[in-house]
């Protein structure tokens, strides 16, 4: 069988969510079916590091696709000539994007609608594109792959997409991610907040992932008493985050607000913190939350979405839009041992249900069953 993948967001030192998820399957799929050929579809120089058999290839079509005319064309034109000219049997697209153009079948991962339930989180020219385009990828797609049953569902309700052309496949965790022994937490903490304890968001600085309002409710925190923990927040900046900027300098407690410069590895700046306060508005998934068990870190999560599915009875769970819920969880977190001990120990057990061996593996059988 000959299956193409769209590679384009496979870049070194770039593995963000949906990277990930497109890397760890097609390293299992590649490793589990050498009997197959694979033809992974880059947009400009790739590393040898994703090429992950012997079976695979790797190819570079212009142009790099970045901007939603781009996109348009990169699909269209490019990806589009590219699986007739190497008749290829199926695609896999671990985004939700594929091209119109080609009547090669598609299998496609949705991670999340955020484009429908938060439209003023997005240029307006990326919004354009993804209300045209979004719901045809969908029709057009020979099966959907989701990252949660919550995505599922968005899935229905908003695009209409029949639930028997979805299928669930969840996030796992990166290698890397691991508990530390006390004496390793003191010496990133020394690194980190000068040898304080901190509470860690992870993600990009966003409006959807409500960092805004975790800051104010670890303001109040401070003011109700806690007085040596510090907020470290690890990652990068992303479209519309200069109001977060603003309130981070406005702030009476600035000084106990860190912005981490990636010097430490993100698996040891997590596994060396106190709690992962992972707060969104909306996630797909919420993949900090299984790496923070994964690392034996106790987690304060939201009620809504995907979260609750994720995190099972392994987290706080808090209302996201309630800064006195959020300040209230990180007090009890932090001033009862007992609750902290118990949430680890669930968390050990909730990441059991995460496998991305057992994910590539419905992918793949996903990829079998519509190939051409």
């Amino acid at each position: 069988m000959k299956i193409a993948v769209n590679a384009r967001l496979l870049l070194a030192n770039r593995m963000e969510g949906i990277a990930t998820y497109a890397a760890e399957t097609c390293q299992r799929m590649v490793a589990a079916h050498p009997e197959d050929e694979f033809f992974f579809f880059f947009d400009r120089a790739f590393d040898p590091a994703f090429i992950y058999g012997s079976n695979v290839q790797g190819f570079v079509l212009h142009p790099q696709a970045r901007h939603p005319v781009l996109w348009h064309y990169w699909f269209e034109y490019a990806l589009s000539r590219a699986l007739k000219k190497h008749d290829i049997h199926v695609l896999y697209s671990p985004e939700p994007y594929l091209a119109l153009s080609s009547d090669v079948p598609c299998v496609m991962v949705t991670h999340d609608l955020a484009y429908q339930l938060y439209p003023e989180h997005f240029k307006k020219s990326h919004l354009r594109y993804f209300k045209k385009y979004v719901p045809q990828y969908h029709d057009h797609a020979k099966h959907i792959i989701s990252v949660s049953e919550a995505t599922k569902a968005d899935l229905i309700r908003h695009l209409t997409v029949p639930a028997e052309k979805i299928t669930v496949a969840y996030n796992a965790v990166r290698s890397g991610f691991a508990p530390l022994t006390e004496e390793r937490k003191q010496d990133i903490r020394n690194k980190i907040t000068g040898g304080q304890p901190y509470l860690i968001y992870l993600g990009s600085i966003h409006p959807r992932k409500n960092v805004a309002r975790l800051i104010s409710a670890f303001e109040l925190s401070c003011e109700r008493g806690m007085t040596n923990h510090r907020l470290v927040l690890y990652g990068r900046w992303a479209f519309q985050h200069g109001d977060v900027n603003s309130q981070i300098q406005s702030s009476r407690w600035k000084d106990r607000i860190i912005i981490n410069d990636d010097q430490i590895p993100v698996e040891m700046a997590l596994a060396a913190a106190e709690c992962l306060c992972y707060v969104s508005l909306y996630e797909g998934f919420g993949l900090p939350i299984i790496e923070a068990m994964q690392s034996g870190v106790p987690v304060i999560t939201s009620q809504i979405s995907s979260m609750p599915e994720v995190s099972g009875d392994g987290a706080i769970l808090v209302n996201p839009e309630s800064t006195e819920a959020i300040a209230q969880a990180i007090i009890q977190m932090i001033s009862k041992k007992n609750i902290r001990e118990k949430l680890i120990l669930r968390g050990y057990e909730n990441i059991k249900r995460f496998s991305w061996d057992h994910s590539s593996s419905i992918i793949y059988q996903k990829l079998t069953q519509h190939a051409q």
